[in-house]
């Protein structure tokens, strides 16, 4: 196996809660892409515990990559809204980490000149190589459209020449953050429009950067929102005819939403398999059951006896769509 000289900044945010489930993201990235050379950051709060630390460092001996922790300080994010406040609505699994990232140009090492976020509800699952060699010169970020582009641009106040995309994967050229103090520029955006922050930083990078960005293939952020039916009924055909295409190639698939595959109600659904497997493969496969264990056993129950009442609450949610090795059960 050719492995590439090259090595492939990679960024991504948790607090000790959901840790495993970037662990989990990161060991699929790893497994698909076992030709390439990591050097990871992992921003963190200030109560990781002892034993995630050392599952993170595992990965290093595993996959002969480089993780580094950094503890990031909350109190630099005082003034950011997370959920309680009357402004995010039912986004209850959003806190402090997800801001981490606003701050990449100014704790990340100067030599790091760009780097791919990548959240931790995502699965890799082929080749990101092209994703970190997209010329970005010029621009700060390269992103991908989000599911809900339309809605959440004009809620935004965004021009219509402008696209919103999802925060979840990014390409960030951290070079051009620092020339033109785009962290700054952050934090004065969360100050002028705290009331108006629904999807907190994702609101907040394309409030800041929707200008100076470039959009990639969906396949390097494949939303599952994408097939839900009331998404899917408002694309025009030109995006569903491209969304089939790429469901054919994807690289990295986001699960976006509320649920997600941790979640046993999530079973059956698109692209568990490939979450489920890496979870298997990774240092946290018990972190999995997420209510309480008497429903979880109920939920096992209804598997083997219900599959047809499984298929048939799925096919209420998603759209019919060609099927590949990676998208249902």
């Amino acid at each position: 196996m050719n492995v590439s000289s090259e090595k492939i900044n990679v960024l991504c945010a948790t607090d000790d809660k959901y840790a495993p489930y970037c662990g989990i993201m990161l060991t699929s990235l790893f497994e698909c892409n076992k030709d390439c050379r990591f050097i990871v950051f992992v921003f963190v709060d200030g109560c990781f515990s002892e034993a995630n630390h050392k599952k993170f460092k595992k990965l290093e001996q595993r996959y002969d990559c480089e993780v580094n922790l950094v503890t990031i300080d909350d109190r630099l994010l005082e003034k950011c809204p997370v959920n309680k406040q009357r402004n995010v609505g039912n986004h209850e699994w959003v806190s402090k980490p997800t801001y981490y990232r606003l701050l990449s140009s100014e704790i990340l090492p100067e030599e790091i000149q760009k780097v791919i976020y990548l959240d931790c509800d995502i699965a890799v699952v082929g080749d990101i190589k092209p994703l970190w060699n997209t010329d970005i010169s010029g621009k700060a970020m390269a992103g991908v459209v989000d599911c809900d582009e339309e809605k959440n641009r004009i809620r935004l106040g965004l021009p219509s020449q402008y696209t919103y995309v999802n925060a979840g994967m990014a390409l960030y050229n951290l070079e051009y953050w620092r020339q033109h103090s785009i962290s700054t520029r952050f934090f004065e955006f969360i100050r002028e429009h705290e009331e108006e922050l629904l999807l907190m930083d994702q609101d907040v990078v394309n409030g800041v950067l929707c200008d100076k960005m470039i959009l990639v293939s969906e396949r390097y952020n494949f939303q599952v929102a994408f097939f839900v039916k009331r998404f899917w009924k408002s694309y025009p055909e030109d995006f569903r005819q491209r969304l089939l295409k790429e469901n054919k190639e994807i690289s990295i698939v986001h699960y976006v939403g509320e649920m997600k595959p941790w979640d046993f109600k999530y079973y059956g659904f698109p692209y568990y398999e490939i979450w489920n497997k890496n979870r298997k493969k990774s240092f946290w496969k018990q972190s999995h059951i997420t209510s309480p264990f008497g429903s979880y056993i109920r939920f096992l129950l209804k598997r083997v006896l219900c599959s047809t009442s499984l298929k048939r609450k799925r096919q209420s949610i998603w759209v019919v769509i060609p099927e590949n090795k990676f998208c249902f059960a």
